[in-house]
């Protein structure tokens, strides 16, 4: 009897919550294409405002911390932006939400060297250059030769 009483009780209780349930995916489906409209248009303006723009961005661990802010960053041209990615989230050039937007996390890996052409986003990862000159081959004049020449290639 009491399982027939749990069972009639589970099954009113979905009765009811089942128009509940419809009514929230009716709404949650127009504001999530609303906030995927938003999202594209602060991509698009993101874009069009740094349109001809070479950048550099940069993970923040300590021995590369040093060697990018001493050795290479001096070395790039003036109008380069750079971009700091810390772990968690990027700061300067580029933004946490920008670089969302862009899949710069489903990159390669940190550096990345790049540009934005005509509202286009055109990037490299220099993680394995990184690796082989930097760390295993101490040849840090070639890494940085190979940012500068990325950069003009890219």
């Amino acid at each position: 009897m009491k399982r027939k009483l749990g069972n009639i009780a589970s099954i009113a209780i979905g009765i009811l919550l089942l128009p509940l349930i419809l009514v929230a995916v009716v709404f949650a489906i127009p504001f999530a294409l609303l906030q995927d409209a938003r999202s594209k248009r602060r991509l698009r303006r993101w874009l069009n405002q740094n349109d001809y723009s070479y950048f550099f961005i940069y993970s923040t661990g300590k021995r590369k911390k040093r060697f990018f802010e001493q050795e290479v960053i001096p070395r790039l041209n003036q109008g380069v932006e750079i971009g700091i990615f810390d772990g968690i989230d990027f700061k300067g050039f580029i933004t946490t939400e920008i670089a969302r937007l862009l899949s710069i996390y489903d990159n390669e890996g940190f550096p990345i060297i790049g540009k934005i052409e005509n509202g286009e986003l055109f990037h490299k990862s220099l993680k394995k250059e990184y690796h082989l000159w930097v760390v295993q081959d101490k040849n840090e004049n070639k890494f940085i030769n190979e940012v500068l020449d990325g950069l003009d290639d890219i």
